[in-house]
């Protein structure tokens, strides 16, 4: 099938995204039997995750290998690792990874987004929908027959089937449930995922796998979204002054003293009418959009190469965001900015409007800008995000 950019309409297709969000999304699981086996083809394969043990030695506990006579790292893994203690977060040899994939193991690799380009550019695209961090593991499994323990997470799961078969079951969400329950109620979904299939895991579901005779390879992205709490939280800290009563020391002893409880009740309540009163929306979602995006890293997209004659741009340049741009524009008194991954630009207040236009449109001629009056400040802005990392110029073919 052709491949639509691993953008997040690619991963649920032929699901239509309003019709995901509007039925699926922290709702009920959803399986997509596609009967497509090389539909994650060009995204992530066995060989590719031998590639990236082999050339670019992730360590433990990144890299995870679980023999089937134990739950969890076997000590006799460290002999095959350049280590003398799992504290010290050595790499596996890769013959000690290929006798574990021998003896009927399964190998995990977490952050795999910061080790392969296609999964980095899959999940950027995951966060720009979403605007929550997403992270990507991997697990190959060896004729274990095993049966994982039941488990529930706190955050939502999409699961791609690389390679291989797998069963699957998932039970009821239980948001507040301990990740391992022994008596699960009825699973709600009991199904086997081949290559290409896909099946999203709400947070709070509990779900096991399966492994069957055929050895395989799953993919998971997972989407740490924020809650209120933590809008709470960085309402709190977007009120940014230390002389605050939350600042203050709370009672000495208090923990072995009951007498305490009671003032420690009132100054809490007093203490929270405080934030209903103080606090605004605006600044704590800046103060968690900028937490999020400082923690991102451009995507390579030629970059390097790339030498833009800024001295050819004209108001009928086009011109378009680099790949894996998520934007944050806010103002801070008379100062406007722009936040994306691997930089801020700020400038006058004035320049908001253009800067919400740039946020919110993916490719535009350098005239459509707004507000901006000549084409000569439009220019230089553009000029600017161009240098900054923000903008490139599109090319003739339109990439």
């Amino acid at each position: 099938m052709p491949n639509l950019g691993f953008d997040f309409q690619w991963l649920i297709q032929p699901v239509e995204l309003a019709a995901f969000l509007n039925q699926f999304w922290q709702r009920t699981p959803l399986v997509l039997l596609r009967q497509e086996p090389d539909y994650y083809a060009d995204l992530f394969s066995v060989d590719d995750l031998e590639t990236v043990i082999r050339f670019s030695h992730p360590k433990y506990p990144e890299l995870h290998l679980d023999k089937p006579i134990a739950q969890g790292e076997a000590v006799d893994s460290l002999a095959g690792m350049r280590t003398g203690s799992l504290k010290d977060y050595g790499t596996f040899d890769l013959g000690q990874v290929y006798q574990t994939c021998a003896e009927g193991g399964m190998v995990s690799l977490a952050k795999l987004h910061t080790y392969w380009p296609a999964i980095a550019t899959l999940c950027r695209q995951l966060e720009h929908r979403f605007h929550a961090p997403v992270s990507a593991s991997a697990h190959l499994i060896h004729r274990n027959l095993q049966e994982f323990p039941l488990h529930s997470h706190r955050h939502d799961a999409f699961v791609l089937q690389l390679e291989g078969p797998v069963l699957w079951r998932v039970h009821p969400a239980s948001p507040y449930a301990d990740s391992h329950q022994a008596e699960p109620s009825l699973p709600v979904k009991e199904v086997c995922l081949n290559a290409g299939d896909l099946l999203y895991i709400p947070r709070g579901c509990l779900h096991q796998a399966i492994a069957l005779e055929n050895a395989s390879l799953n993919l998971n992205l997972d989407v740490h979204v924020f809650t209120w709490a933590d809008l709470l939280t960085h309402a709190l800290a977007a009120l940014d002054d230390q002389t605050l009563p939350f600042y203050q020391a709370l009672p000495v002893g208090f923990m072995q003293s009951r007498d305490a409880i009671a003032p420690m009740q009132t100054q809490l309540v007093d203490l929270l009418q405080f934030l209903t009163q103080n606090a605004r929306v605006e600044d704590a979602v800046a103060h968690l959009a900028q937490q999020f995006l400082e923690g991102m890293q451009p995507l390579p997209d030629g970059r390097l190469r790339q030498a833009d004659d800024l001295s050819q741009i004209s108001p009928e340049t086009v011109v378009t965001k680099r790949k894996g741009m998520v934007c944050w524009v806010d103002r801070v008194g008379r100062t406007a900015r722009i936040q994306f991954p691997g930089n801020t630009v700020a400038g006058p207040d004035y320049l908001e409007p253009a800067l919400r236009f740039i946020a919110d449109t993916e490719t535009f001629q350098v005239k459509a800008l707004p507000i901006l009056s000549s084409d000569n400040s439009k220019l230089v802005l553009v000029h600017r995000l161009i240098k900054e990392g923000l903008l490139r110029v599109e090319d003739r073919a339109g990439n």
